[in-house]
């Protein structure tokens, strides 16, 4: 696992213990080692297109702030917690939502985008939440395979949208295609 996973992985257990929980957080490597922690707030608890919306205006935001042009970001990452549900190839498809099954686990989700080269990869880790009473921890982390998200992109177009003019803003938030840009 690469040092900047697992100081976001750090970073988020920190929060969390420090919480109890762990709201969406926004982890943008700049630099050397130098990151940017960015808490996400409105919308994440609606549908996809909202998180998608939330993250492009987050991106947005951060890059007029801390002036940071899409080039300058080595790395991008978004730590939330999920339920996850295990099932083997040979098992049945679930027939309710994750949190109603009784086997769910609660994990700490890091969604991770790099830049390579010309390109952005996406690779995705999940740590298992282990409660036992007022303790909280962390268990061992497992590399997911490459994700196909919208979200970490909308945050990155987002970045790229900052030197856009309000017209040209709005007509992207009417489309509502945040990733796609």
């Amino acid at each position: 696992m690469r040092r900047d996973v697992e100081q976001v992985l750090v970073g988020a257990k920190q929060h969390m213990l420090t919480h109890g929980e762990h709201a969406p957080l926004v982890f943008v490597f700049t630099g050397s080692h130098h990151h940017h922690r960015l808490r996400v707030t409105d919308g994440w608890n609606d549908d996809s297109s909202s998180r998608a919306k939330a993250l492009f205006l987050l991106g947005r935001a951060f890059a007029q702030e801390v002036h940071v042009p899409p080039g300058g970001i080595s790395a991008v990452f978004l730590v939330q917690e999920v339920w996850t549900v295990e099932r083997g190839a040979d098992e049945l498809t679930l027939q309710s939502a994750v949190e109603d099954q009784p086997d769910r686990k609660e994990c700490l989700s890091v969604l991770a985008l790099r830049r390579q080269g010309m390109q952005l990869r996406q690779t995705g880790y999940l740590a298992e939440i282990l409660r036992q009473g007022e303790v909280t921890d962390l268990g061992p982390t497992r590399t997911m395979q490459e994700v196909d998200s919208t979200l970490l992109p909308s945050f990155f177009a987002g970045v790229g949208s900052a030197q856009w003019n309000d017209r040209q803003l709005l007509d992207l938030l009417n489309s509502q295609d945040f990733g796609g840009v």
